[in-house]
């Protein structure tokens, strides 16, 4: 079971009460800080969550303190861009990339007639994007949803010209392989963001020759 506080500090354990305990205090620990720098917290912007499968979840309240008011217990919200949900099925993420894709259609669907070059440039540049984005950290969601998206993007994506970059009428499953692939070759290479490199190491590989071992957190 995992606790998200203020989407500022987190913490692991199968124990509610030792999720709050220290959760609570490091929360006071971060109201001290602020108070000391002069800074100033929105209680009612602040929440928690817990994260964990429905069964061990279910009925389980958190509670945590800030400057005499409890924070606001969610079932989802979002972080820099991606909506995590409690059960982090990715369903709520998935449901807003759907509804921004339609909106983006829409608009772009407008200017038509134009050339192919033309869509393809305002497909990449105002729809891809958001397709895309963190689909590595989401990219497992099989949703109804996503396989929604995959129709959206086929569908008008299915007329535009090839790219030498990577192919557009590559299907959205298959551009999130890839993006999971490179950022596993980043990581492997040492190449990603550093606090990646204690996540990940090399297992034996199918070879038969020896590795490290993989860290499972």
């Amino acid at each position: 079971m995992i606790s998200i506080c203020m989407q500022m500090t987190h913490f692991s354990h199968s124990d509610l009460s030792v999720v709050e305990k220290t959760l609570q205090a490091e929360v006071e620990n971060i109201f001290t800080w602020l108070v000391v720098n002069r800074l100033r917290l929105s209680v009612s912007k602040s929440l928690c969550m817990l994260i964990g499968s429905h069964q061990r979840t279910r009925g389980l309240n958190l509670t945590v303190m800030l400057d005499g008011d409890i924070l606001r217990q969610v079932s989802s919200t979002k972080y820099l861009g991606v909506y995590l949900d409690q059960h982090l099925t990715w369903q709520a993420h998935v449901d807003y990339v759907l509804s921004r894709v339609r909106r983006k259609l829409f608009a772009v669907n407008q200017v038509k007639p134009a050339s192919s070059n033309v869509l393809q440039l305002l497909y990449r540049a105002y729809i891809l994007p958001i397709l895309d984005y963190c689909d590595t950290v989401w990219s497992p969601s099989n949703s109804a949803g996503t396989r929604h998206l995959e129709r959206l993007h086929s569908k008008f994506t299915s007329s535009l010209p090839s790219s030498d970059n990577f192919n557009l009428r590559s299907s959205l499953t298959e551009r999130r392989t890839f993006h999971t692939a490179l950022q596993v070759f980043k990581i492997v290479n040492r190449i990603s963001p550093p606090y990646l490199h204690g996540v990940f190491s090399l297992a034996v590989d199918v070879t038969g020759r020896s590795g490290r071992n993989v860290h499972r957190a």
